[in-house]
């Protein structure tokens, strides 16, 4: 199934009302997104439901995160697509807490990736955090007196 909705951009919020360090919001009338980013989509192959978090965002609970059917995306990523600089650090837990995998590349089909105990990657995230280069925005100098 495709997903056919714009690109949801995930904002840094204090959010006292939900208690999670990120929120999606819908990027009204926006059409880009920060060159460094990641998507994680519900299926192998870069397919299904897609979730975009942009280098410096975290998710500390996927079970806040709605994906269609208003379904949780705990437990629900195959697949990874790591665009520009960014990386992601991926954990077995919410709250950041379990097993983790740093993302430096893209990965078609996260079974092939194993974890702990024999395990693999497919379908065991249930929190994310996204990093990727510091941008520095330079002023050009006061003008002279």
């Amino acid at each position: 199934m495709k997903n056919h909705f714009p690109p949801l951009r995930l904002f840094w919020v204090a959010s006292a009302l939900f208690g999670f360090a990120a929120s999606i919001i819908p990027a009204v009338g926006q059409t880009t997104i920060n060159p460094d980013h990641v998507t994680f989509y519900s299926e192998p192959n870069f397919k299904g439901n897609a979730l975009t978090i942009e280098a410096g965002a975290t998710v500390e609970n996927l079970d806040r995160m709605q994906r269609d059917g208003s379904r949780p995306w705990t437990y629900a990523i195959s697949s990874v697509q790591v665009v520009g600089s960014a990386k992601a650090l991926v954990y077995s837990a919410a709250g950041f807490q379990g097993d983790r995998m740093e993302v430096t590349r893209s990965i078609s089909d996260l079974y092939g990736e194993r974890r702990s105990a024999g395990a693999t990657w497919d379908r065991s995230i249930a929190s994310i955090s996204v990093v990727g280069p510091t941008r520095v925005v330079v002023a050009p100098p006061p003008p002279p007196p």
